[in-house]
């Protein structure tokens, strides 16, 4: 491709063919971003590992492992499917659960307000906690040794977590998506 050929093929790009690519980005960025530090992200690495095989068959024409290749990528997206069903699950729930103008919906603030409740009573009483809110870092990894609560937030559920000579009160609390999942 000469230096015309790539100046005209630039001209032509339109506003929708950027705001296409824009969009695909933006689907491919939140999807590795969901699939991270997940089983599924592991799944994905190996069937990139498939399709670096497939190309190889290709380029040196192995035609028996090829033909397998060819017959795989026809069933590929019930393999998919199977492959990725927990988090397809998970996806498809957080979606319809924050829907995709998860923006708009109202403030947390009776959570941030049970909290702030339970600091207070806590600081008076010289009680020291560790509150965590998981946002867009997913914690998983820093778990171990916690207890699955899973409760709704209340100041009183806090303070009885945090209130010395109970079994949790060396620890934190983790809250995530307005529950405290983890202490």
């Amino acid at each position: 491709m000469n230096e015309t050929e790539i100046i005209q093929t630039l001209l032509n790009i339109r506003f929708t063919d950027v705001l296409d690519i824009l969009i695909v980005s933006i689907i491919i960025y939140y999807l590795l971003k969901f699939l991270a530090g997940t089983r599924g992200w592991q799944i994905l690495i190996g069937l990139l590992i498939l399709l670096l095989f497939w190309i190889v068959a290709k380029i040196f024409q192995f035609e028996t492992l090829g033909w397998i290749f060819e017959n795989l990528w026809s069933i590929g997206i019930f393999i998919i499917v199977v492959l990725f069903q927990p988090e397809l699950r998970r996806g498809l729930a957080k979606l319809g659960e924050k829907g995709i103008f998860k923006f708009l919906s109202p403030s947390n603030k009776k959570v941030v307000d049970d909290v702030i409740r339970a600091c207070l009573f806590m600081a008076d009483r010289k009680i020291g906690s560790l509150i965590v809110f998981e946002r867009t870092v997913d914690l998983t990894n820093y778990i171990e040794g916690f207890v699955r609560i899973d409760a709704e937030i209340t100041p009183e559920i806090l303070i009885t977590i945090f209130t010395p000579q109970t079994p949790l009160h060396d620890g934190a609390v983790i809250i995530k998506e307005k529950k405290i999942a983890f202490a």
